[in-house]
């Protein structure tokens, strides 16, 4: 099995579900289940209300981003961009 781990940074500004650590956490034990491996939290920048940094199993990099960014767009954003999703480099 592969291991992905992955940066999530979600921007403030208009939010239609405003984004919280507990909901990010919730909402990636629904996407991933039991193939989440670890959920990191970190004092998110002045732009960022959540950054996190996860773990997840039996997926690639490319699913990974891609469940992630949809996932994330459904608490509709003002913006697209107000979702980042990176692979984290090593």
């Amino acid at each position: 099995m592969s291991r992905v781990v992955c940066d999530i940074a979600l921007s403030k500004g208009k939010w239609g579900y405003h984004p919280s650590r507990r909901c990010v956490r919730r909402r990636l034990r629904w996407l991933f289940g039991d193939d989440l491996i670890g959920v990191t939290f970190h004092d998110p920048s002045k732009d960022n209300v959540v950054e996190a940094e996860i773990s997840v199993e039996g997926t690639d990099e490319e699913g990974a981003v891609d469940t992630l960014i949809r996932a994330f767009l459904e608490w509709t954003p003002e913006f697209e961009s107000m979702v980042e999703i990176s692979v984290a480099v090593d």
